[in-house]
């Protein structure tokens, strides 16, 4: 999978195919229905660097991975699975 993407430098991430994605991270509270927090997650907002497209992921601090809003097409979901996967391998050996 690490073929997949080259690098990873802070907050910017860069795909093979030389599309840079910048990205932050910050607390998220889960919240049931009734407004008490269920879960607290970590908050990756990606952004397309010279786009204003941007997407959320969630992670647990267990190292599993939330898309709360629906993936778009077969695309997304290629490119969500393989940012959660360096992500993860990359934190690993951090």
């Amino acid at each position: 999978m690490r073929d997949a993407l080259k690098n990873v430098f802070g907050s910017e991430l860069i795909l093979d195919n030389g599309t840079c994605y910048l990205y932050t991270i910050q607390p998220y509270e889960m919240k049931n229905v009734l407004g008490a927090v269920v879960a607290l997650l970590d908050e990756y907002s990606f952004t397309q660097k010279g786009t204003s497209e941007t997407f959320k992921l969630y992670r647990t601090k267990e190292g599993n991975w939330y898309n709360l809003d629906e993936n778009k097409d077969a695309v997304q979901s290629k490119l969500f699975l393989d940012i959660k996967t360096f992500i993860s391998v990359y934190d690993e050996q951090s």
